[in-house]
């Protein structure tokens, strides 16, 4: 019984090492954004990644990185704005491959817990489980920086001045 006790926190602790360094990945991007936004207003237009690409997250990654150097080829003069904008991506892709290992954990972690229960869950079960959280996490960083929650909770803030 104790040992399930373990399993069970175990499988939840893996599961928030996916979820949160996640997190903390897109924040750091929308942060990225946000300057890259604010340093190419001039007529160049710079198509969107798609949000899409989070379903392979170091191709997202990869393809961010690309338009952020093009935003930068074309509106960056002085050397510090861009070690900035650097600093900015690597600290993302550290974030997304620290959610990459708690994502492989937690795979591990819904198997281990598998195995600890009295009836037997087929791969199939299992996997649907892995699926339902990485989704769920995704959906979880994206709606936490969403303008919509942003903007709801600066609307709860003006009303309670009043």
């Amino acid at each position: 019984m104790e040992a399930n006790v373990y399993i069970l926190l175990t499988f939840v602790g893996v599961w928030m090492l996916y979820i949160f360094p996640l997190y903390q990945g897109i924040e750091e991007l929308s942060e990225q954004k946000r300057v890259l936004r604010k340093f190419s207003v001039g007529g160049k237009k710079y198509p969107q990644v798609s949000p899409w690409w989070w379903l392979l997250p170091p191709v997202k990654i990869s393809k961010e990185k690309q338009r952020g150097i093009k935003i930068l080829k074309d509106n960056f003069s002085e050397e510090e704005d861009v070690r900035a904008l650097f600093h900015f991506f690597n600290k993302t892709t550290g974030w997304f491959y620290i959610a990459i290992a708690g994502l492989l954990n937690g795979i591990v972690a819904t198997a281990e817990l598998a195995a600890a229960l009295p009836f037997t869950v087929p791969l199939v079960g299992q996997l649907a489980v892995d699926l339902v959280i990485i989704v769920s996490g995704l959906l979880h960083a994206r709606y936490r920086v969403s303008r919509r929650r942003e903007q709801r909770l600066i609307e709860q803030l003006a009303g309670r001045r009043k």
